[in-house]
């Protein structure tokens, strides 16, 4: 008999079948559930608010691309 997956699990198994890296995965995953908790506390604050934790959210997955692209070059470096 199989558990019925939530959609926030449907989504962490997805970003992992996709994506071969788990910290990626991982990220991912909580990058989403970052923006969907943005949208439902939208109506409540000013849109300048939003656009600032937007911004956050945006810088830190630049940071997490440029962090994973050091790593990278470490490892090819050797």
């Amino acid at each position: 008999m199989a558990t019925p997956r939530t959609p926030f699990r449907n989504a962490f198994q997805q970003e992992i079948e996709s994506n071969g890296e788990y910290g990626e995965a991982v990220f991912a995953l909580l990058k989403r559930k970052a923006e969907n908790q943005l949208e439902l506390i939208a109506p409540a604050h000013s849109e300048q608010v939003v656009e600032f934790w937007r911004a956050l959210l945006a810088m830190q997955t630049v940071q997490a691309k440029l962090d994973r692209e050091r790593h990278r070059l470490l490892v090819i470096r050797g």
